[in-house]
């Protein structure tokens, strides 16, 4: 709403501030809730219905609930400032609308349609310099609030220029002039005689001094409070901003940390996987070398015995009775020789299928591979609430006859309660651990105090006094 060249009044107002936040419009009727938002009486009634709540209107910007009276939202009170406030801009906007048109703005009382010079914040009417003084005539007018055109012009005292008085609700006819000091609200003469008989009472505009002075105090402590409110947003933010830099700078050590270590490996199975594959190409060729040599004798035994049957079959069939006797001998020799060599004699290579393989089967769910992101916190176990308000300040029967009798205390009326945790050595992959204790545990006043089962180490913490104060149950203090 505010440019260069406008007014010193509209330079104050923003460009949303005369327009309602539900309907997007110029306020019409402006009502204000009890948390000092506004909006026109038709959007609020409108909400009202879909919120389906008698007693209580929840503020569409903010969720506070503001209890409606008796009559309803048409009894909420008026927004009079942004009412009033509204009607000096949009006088303003009028006069310089007009004054671009046409030049100038003419008297609104007479027909004399002369010049207007001033602007009659009670009649609401532009006035000419005859009308000026026939207004300042009349007793019953007197009182009224004239403006000077430069000043409607330039948008000053528009803001304080509105009428002085309003009409009573109770009494439209008298103005609320006076102050009740019983019930805290303007009142009416009509009012004073009535409603509000015998109730101390003051001028309206006494009243007002004294409450503008109280306010501008609490305003003063709002505006302090609301400057360390500030700080702490900004504190917030910077610490946010820190956080997400922070968490991206983690991260990449995380992605870093992890490249490497899936690098690694990758290297260490692939060299794995390299050296495994070597040993059965070895246990291959070793073996088939013994296969091989096998094969031979068996090839060699085979040559040997068919040649020979042959031999003799061929003698038998195709020679002389001479020729058979001569190379009898000889076969039978040979055969004889031949047959030593048996079959099983001739052993395959044992350790069928001679090469094998068997998965490691390692697991790595519970091993920690790339790294871990620890909590650095002091940690006290308290009843404080959310809000940080304390706890209760007795601890009736809530810890009593369940084991834990006396553990549970309120000093400053916060509970503290005992932890305890049982110590082992067990790993991360739920193994066990030594089978001995060694001489860790000796020399070290605390002979005897550690003991060994099923590779788990127990631990005895003692008193001061050496009495045995737990086993394998201790008092923990979280300290970082």
């Amino acid at each position: 709403m505010a440019t260069g060249g406008t007014s010193a009044l509209l330079s104050q107002i923003s460009d949303d501030f005369l327009e309602c936040k539900v309907c997007l419009e110029p306020y019409r009727r402006p009502k204000v809730l009890s948390c000092l938002h506004t909006f026109c009486l038709e959007c609020l009634e409108q909400l009202h219905k879909r919120q389906g709540d008698a007693q209580h209107l929840e503020c569409p910007t903010c969720r506070t609930k503001t209890e409606l009276p008796g009559s309803g939202v048409s009894a909420l009170k008026d927004n009079f400032f942004v009412e009033s406030l509204a009607d000096a801009v949009n006088l303003h906007k009028t006069v310089k609308k007009t004054e671009g048109e046409s030049s100038r703005v003419v008297c609104g009382l007479c027909e004399s349609r002369q010049e207007a010079k001033s602007y009659c914040v009670d009649c609401r009417e532009f006035m000419c310099e005859g009308c000026i003084m026939v207004h300042g005539r009349i007793a019953s007018l007197k009182r009224h609030q004239l403006v000077t055109m430069d000043e409607v012009r330039s948008g000053e005292n528009l803001r304080a220029a509105k009428p002085r008085t309003q009409p009573c609700k109770l009494h439209a006819d008298e103005a609320m002039k006076f102050y009740c000091e019983t019930c805290k609200e303007a009142v009416c003469r009509d009012c004073i005689v009535l409603e509000h008989k015998d109730h101390p009472r003051t001028l309206l505009s006494q009243a007002s001094a004294g409450i503008k002075e109280k306010m501008a105090a609490v305003l003063d402590k709002a505006d302090k409070r609301l400057t360390e409110l500030k700080g702490k947003q900004q504190e917030i933010l910077s610490k946010k901003s820190l956080l997400k830099d922070t968490a991206t700078k983690v991260e990449d050590s995380i992605n870093k940390a992890a490249d490497e270590i899936r690098k690694r490996l990758l290297d260490q199975v692939n060299a794995e996987q390299k050296e495994l594959l070597q040993q059965v190409q070895d246990i291959e060729k070793k073996t088939e070398k013994e296969f091989c040599t096998v094969e031979d004798a068996v090839k060699t035994a085979i040559v040997g015995l068919a040649s020979t049957t042959d031999f003799g079959r061929n003698a038998i069939a195709h020679g002389t009775d001479l020729e058979i006797i001569s190379v009898n001998k000889d076969v039978q020799s040979r055969v004889q020789s031949l047959l030593q060599v048996s079959p099983d004699q001739m052993r395959v290579p044992e350790g069928e299928p001679w090469v094998r393989f068997v998965a490691s089967g390692a697991k790595t769910e519970d091993l920690v591979l790339v790294g871990e992101v620890p909590e650095d916190f002091r940690a006290k176990f308290t009843t404080l609430g959310t809000t940080g308000r304390l706890g209760p300040t007795d601890l009736g029967q809530h810890n009593s006859r369940q084991d834990q009798d006396g553990v549970v205390t309120p000093p400053d009326e916060i509970h503290r309660t005992d932890f305890r945790a049982t110590f082992t050595t067990l790993g991360t992959t739920g193994r066990l651990g030594p089978t001995d204790l060694g001489q860790h545990y000796s020399g070290q006043d605390h002979d005897g105090r550690v003991t060994l089962q099923n590779g788990i180490q127990n631990f005895t913490v003692l008193q001061q006094d050496g009495e045995v104060k737990h086993q394998s149950q201790h008092v923990v203090e979280v300290l970082s």
